[in-house]
């Protein structure tokens, strides 16, 4: 059985919403500021999100919104996923935001 998850890939994201205060840094969507975000629609079963190197010494939170329930993530150490838990196949609204203060 395959999950059908979709990857959010630089494109991808640049055709998403901000939402809050985001930034970009070699095109792709960076989140320094608490409560900064995207918001996007996408058909499958759940989403993969892959952050790039991470060099704090503190993990950064972020929250992950699928139709709604949330749930939230600690973003540490180089190249992390989060993989969100299967969803039924079909239409659905993710948003992800950091939910701490930047450094």
């Amino acid at each position: 059985m395959t999950l059908n998850y979709v990857t959010i890939t630089e494109n991808f994201a640049a055709s998403a919403r901000a939402v809050g205060k985001i930034a970009y840094k070699d095109g792709k969507p960076v989140f320094p500021w608490s409560y900064g975000g995207l918001e996007f629609n996408f058909r499958g079963r759940g989403v993969i999100f892959a952050f790039g190197e991470f060099g704090e010494p503190v993990p950064a939170y972020v929250r992950v919104w699928i139709d709604g329930e949330s749930a939230k993530y600690a973003v540490t150490g180089r190249e992390m996923r989060i993989v969100t838990p299967p969803v039924s196949e079909g239409e659905h609204t993710a948003r992800i935001m950091r939910v701490t203060e930047g450094m």
